[in-house]
Order: structure tokens, then C-alpha cells, then sequence
């Protein structure tokens, strides 16, 4: 076993972890609307038990297409679930695949600001897909994922984080579930007095122009008191000090 899975380990074990992550892909469900296949990430929600939290409040930034909102609502019946996505039309896909389900589904991209923002979409074969973002793609993002097309940018509504909460009324936060394409050290800019205990995001290398790298993020989330509990990678889990 390598050090880096060694330490991994120790980290996760540290914390009271004892699950593994999933896999992350895609599962057949029965929503409320009918059948779908819907994307769940690779968080694992027995974590919430072994970490001693009954979670009342999930907040996930990126929805996709609405699978971990699904499963987080379908999961915890007495947990408030909000989803938030950005791009109008995988909005208009995710507010139609949680038709009917007990989630909150918001339009309007998680950054630093209030107000209109540049977006960039990105095409899958000419689909508009989950890839879009504040920030247009690194010549690295492109040799990495060059079957990924991104478009010429376009507006859409921009919230800091802590106007978001403001206006749902949120004050605490047990999980805040980003992937969200680079703009996670915006969000950690204006989380403003509501600190989540579990912090899982997507840990981006370069792959966004103008955006901080994983490494300012991970700094940015150790000053604001967190430690990180798991690295997989391209995804880690961090956890507030108590």
C-alpha cells in the first residue's frame, strides 16, 4: 500500500470513518415522476452515522442531474435538501427529474458575488452537459477532457454563499456537497457566518482559468477551521472542528 493510502487511511479512521467511499455512476431509482438513471458522487451517507450527525439540513451546489439530492432527500425523510445549479437547462432537467420529490431546487450559480455573472457552458456530442462553469477551461482541462466542448459565455444569476442562506433561511448546515467546476474557493469566500460541518467537494488541478488551485482551497478551508478527513483524489471530504 502506497503512503499516500496509508495516510489516507490513518485520517479517515482518525475521524471515526469506517465505510469506504462509492463509486460513483449512475443507479436506476424510481422517483417520484418515474423511472430514472441518475449520478450519485462517490459520498458515502452511512459517513453521517459514524461521525455521530443526524443531518437536518443538505446543501449540494452543482446538482448534475439531481441524483445526490435524490438520494440525500430519499435517504434522511427529516432532512432539509436544497439543490442548486447554475446553467438553465440542466436546471430545467433537474427540477423535471426531482418533479414531486421533497427537494429544493434553486437556479443560479454559488460564487463571490451578487449579481449577474459570466457562464460558460460545455457540450457533450452537442448536448449541453454538467461541465459548465464560471471559469472558461485551461489548455489542461482540454487535453484531459477534450471530447468536453465549452461554449461562448452567457450570463446567469450569481449568489455569495451566505445571501443564499439569508434568504432560505438556513443557519447551520450538516453537508455541503459541491461540485461545482472550480468555483469552490468562491464559495468559501462568502460562507459568511454559517460553517457546515462536512465540506465534500470536487478538488480541481488546474484545470480553470483564473480560478485558485486545490492547494489555496485547501488552505482557505484550514483557516476556516476544517481538516481534511478524506482524499480521493479528485474529491475530498473535510470536517469542521467542534
Amino acid at each position: 500500500m502506497s503512503l499516500r493510502k496509508l495516510a489516507n487511511r490513518f485520517r479517515a479512521r482518525r475521524a471515526g470513518l469506517v465505510s469506504p467511499p462509492l463509486a460513483d455512476g449512475h443507479d436506476e431509482v424510481i422517483t417520484a415522476g418515474g423511472a430514472r438513471e441518475l449520478y450519485h458522487s462517490r459520498f458515502n451517507p452511512a459517513w453521517f452515522g459514524e461521525l455521530g450527525i443526524a443531518p437536518k439540513v443538505i446543501v449540494d451546489l452543482g446538482s448534475f442531474d439531481g441524483g445526490d439530492a435524490f438520494r440525500f432527500a430519499r435517504a434522511f425523510p427529516d432532512c432539509r435538501v436544497v439543490t442548486v445549479e447554475a446553467d438553465p437547462q440542466r436546471f430545467a432537467l433537474v427540477s423535471n427529474n426531482l418533479a414531486g420529490e421533497r427537494v429544493e431546487v434553486l437556479n443560479c450559480a454559488a460564487c463571490a458575488t451578487d449579481g449577474p455573472v459570466d457562464w460558460h457552458p460545455a457540450t457533450i456530442d452537442g448536448e449541453v452537459y454538467g461541465q459548465g462553469s464560471l471559469y472558461a477551461h485551461t489548455d489542461t482541462y482540454r487535453s484531459r477532457f477534450s471530447h468536453v466542448a465549452q461554449q461562448a459565455a452567457t450570463q446567469v444569476e450569481g449568489r455569495r454563499f451566505d445571501t443564499l442562506c439569508a434568504r432560505l433561511g438556513i443557519t447551520a448546515i450538516d453537508l455541503l456537497h459541491m461540485d461545482i467546476e472550480g468555483a469552490e474557493a468562491a464559495v468559501l469566500s462568502s460562507v459568511g457566518s454559517v460553517r457546515p460541518t462536512l465540506i465534500y467537494m470536487e478538488f480541481s488541478k488546474g484545470y480553470f482559468a483564473g480560478a485558485p488551485d486545490g492547494r489555496a482551497t485547501h488552505r482557505r478551508l484550514e483557516e476556516l477551521g476544517y481538516r481534511m478527513v478524506l482524499d480521493l483524489s479528485s474529491d475530498r471530504l473535510y470536517l469542521r472542528a467542534r
